[in-house]
Formats: C-alpha cells, structure tokens, sequence
C-alpha cells in the first residue's frame, strides 16, 4: 500500500485517496467494500485529511441511495 513506501516519513494522502477512489469508479459491491476499506484504512493512517473525509463520506452517501 502506498503508506508502505520505504523512504517516505508518512503516508501520501494523495495515494491513498486515488487508492481508494479507484475502487469507487467500479459498479460493483465488492469494489465497493474495498473502497471502503481502502478509506477507512487511510483515515487510521491520516484522520485529518480533508480529501479523505470527502470521498469516504461520498461513498457512504452514494450507498445509500
């Protein structure tokens, strides 16, 4: 996963958001899952980060319509 990076201090939100925004673009329940996996995996790892918050709270708005 992009936070595993060896020579990086921290993880890269911008990484971990494509990462996770990736699995969101598929029209299918377990790419679903593995979004969200994805977000909360990244949001333990970087809780602040505004474009995390975004996009894990469209996936969730998104299911439940």
């Amino acid at each position: 996963m992009a936070r595993d990076t060896p020579d990086a201090s921290e993880p890269d939100a911008g990484l971990l958001t494509a990462l996770a925004r990736t699995h969101t673009t598929e029209d299918d329940d377990d790419q679903d899952d593995a979004a969200e996996q994805a977000f909360r995996d990244s949001l333990d790892a970087l809780p602040d980060d505004v474009a995390l918050l975004t996009g894990y709270t469209e996936l969730c708005t998104s299911n439940c319509q």
